[in-house]
């Protein structure tokens, strides 16, 4: 997870210097994105998350993640 990119692709990224990864396996940070995940499905109706460098994200926490969305919104 803690892998940066380098060369030409950092030149081109400098914010990710400051980027930093979340701990999905932590109770409270998981909870915390499941609850934003609730906000923008119930308050702003979207019908899709986006989920950015999914591959490095914790496999645990995507499962958990995938089942919380499809019960709070099954379609």
């Amino acid at each position: 997870m803690d892998q940066q990119p380098t060369g030409k692709s950092r030149k081109n990224a400098p914010w990710l210097k400051n980027v930093v990864a979340l701990n999905q396996d932590n109770k409270e940070v998981a909870d915390y994105l499941m609850d934003a995940a609730d906000f923008w499905i119930k308050e702003a109706d979207i019908d899709g998350l986006k989920i950015v460098a999914a591959d490095k994200a914790s496999d645990t926490f995507l499962h958990a993640f995938a089942k919380h969305v499809k019960k709070t919104n099954p379609n």
